[in-house]
């Protein structure tokens, strides 16, 4: 991200999953002043366009 986006403010857009921000990437978000966390509202598929690929995947694994 430094390389990348050096000098730039970053969005980091994450959704609701508690393993997505656990301690250690809060940590590692409080250590970036750049970073603005931004946490997408829960049942909002529409706005995380993996979600689709998730209920795919799940079908295909023979969950309904």
């Amino acid at each position: 991200m430094n390389v990348c986006y050096r000098g730039e403010r970053v969005v980091l857009v994450r959704d609701g999953q508690s393993a997505h921000w656990n301690r250690a990437t809060r940590a590692g978000v409080a250590d970036q002043d750049r970073l603005t966390p931004e946490r997408l509202p829960a049942h909002a598929p529409e706005l995380n366009p993996v979600e689709p690929l998730w209920f795919v995947r799940g079908a295909q694994c023979g969950r309904p």
